[in-house]
């Protein structure tokens, strides 16, 4: 649910006049909601730039997060953490490293709904507050230490997929164009005798 600027990154911008903008993570995560180990530590770490932080004095962030949470009544957090910023704890147009580490907390009836997102709030409705970010390198991962991301595994497999395909079709290209070549010199030498 980014627009993609580069291979490597996503970017996005959210406004807010006492809106609750977001973008849906839903399909993002592997481990829905009631499927963590509860008890359990989890570790988020991203990178993060903010290309635009249009924010007025007089606006109020209440919510600048990304995760997992619990719906009404509870609120309660999953792998909810709040995003760095500007000016607090990085810079705008810089690439800044995000690292975060909780617990999972008890499962929410299934009654309770549960939502994956990137969440911006502003609760002053005379102003407007807007954000634009892009993310990258987004890894979720059990324990209490961030490892160096990695490429999914299926990504991985499409990767190599793919290559394997340019491989075979630059092969047979070459090997059409051989042919031609060898086809060429042949008539050439042909020609001469």
């Amino acid at each position: 649910n980014f627009n993609k600027v580069e291979n490597s990154y996503g970017e996005h911008t959210l406004t807010s006049n006492k809106t609750y903008p977001k973008i849906s993570l839903t399909d993002g995560y592997l481990i829905k909601p009631r499927e963590y180990i509860v008890g359990k530590e989890v570790t988020f770490s991203f990178d993060i730039m903010y290309t635009e932080w249009d924010i007025p004095t007089e606006a109020n962030i209440t919510e600048l997060w990304v995760g997992q949470r619990y719906g009404n009544p509870s609120w309660k957090s999953i792998t909810k953490f709040n995003l760095p910023r500007v000016e607090k704890e990085c810079i705008l147009n810089e690439w800044y490293h995000f690292e975060g580490t909780m617990t999972i907390p008890e499962h929410e009836s299934a009654e309770v709904p549960a939502e994956a997102s990137i969440q911006f709030h502003n609760s002053n409705a005379d102003v407007t507050a807007s954000i634009t970010f892009r993310m990258k390198n987004v890894k979720l991962e059990y324990g209490n230490k961030a490892t160096d991301w990695t490429p999914a595994p299926e990504d991985i497999e499409n990767e190599l997929a793919t290559n394997y395909y340019n491989k075979v079709e630059t092969d047979a290209k070459f090997k059409v164009e051989s042919d031609r070549i060898t086809s060429t010199v042949s008539r050439v030498e042909t020609v001469e005798k």
